[in-house]
């Protein structure tokens, strides 16, 4: 019975770390052409321009990067889904890979965002969009038919890449 006793322990414990090793390791997964996605998702990399050298915005007390998608635009209220970018440095530049899961395959207008904390009108400074990337130009930022992305239900969509400023001062509209 010691004998087993021991076997059960030393597998109980293999176990366990196995699992905080998987469980803990850092996902930095590049994309391979031919690559499925999970269902109802959208998939990308935000590259911030003007990046180089700039942590103004580290402090993650006055607010946070943020990516959404929106089944109108532009918005008539809170993104049909969102979560935080976690901008790391890549070859001198700042970037942020996400995965955001949508309710319902349809038409989405991607967008990054600066929000500023704490949240209040005029808190969310739009830094870049989707086929717009930093542009200033309102009819581009403000088009509802050309920058949409089309999730269909199965699989997800993957390289849904543009460019985003990450200094607020660069902002293409504020809300």
């Amino acid at each position: 019975m010691k004998n087993y006793s021991s076997l059960i322990a030393m597998l109980l414990f293999i176990s366990v770390t196995m699992t905080l090793v998987v469980g803990c390791s850092d996902d930095d997964t590049t994309v391979t052409p031919g690559t499925t996605f999970p269902n109802l998702t959208i998939n990308g990399r935000v590259t911030f321009v003007d990046s180089a050298g700039y942590y103004k915005f580290i402090d993650s007390t006055k607010g946070y990067y943020n990516i959404s998608a929106f089944a109108s635009w532009p918005p008539l209220g809170p993104a049909t889904a969102n979560g935080k970018l976690m901008p790391k440095m890549e070859g001198g530049k700042m970037v942020a890979d996400y995965q955001l899961l949508l309710p319902a395959k349809g038409f989405y207008t991607i967008t990054s965002a600066y929000i500023k904390l704490p949240y209040t009108a005029g808190s969310v400074y739009g830094l870049g969009k989707y086929k717009s990337d930093t542009t200033h130009n309102i009819a581009v930022i403000y088009d509802t038919a050309n920058a949409r992305v089309y999730l269909p239900e199965s699989p997800g969509v993957g390289d849904i890449n543009f460019l985003s400023w990450i200094d607020t001062t660069n902002k293409i509209y504020r809300f």
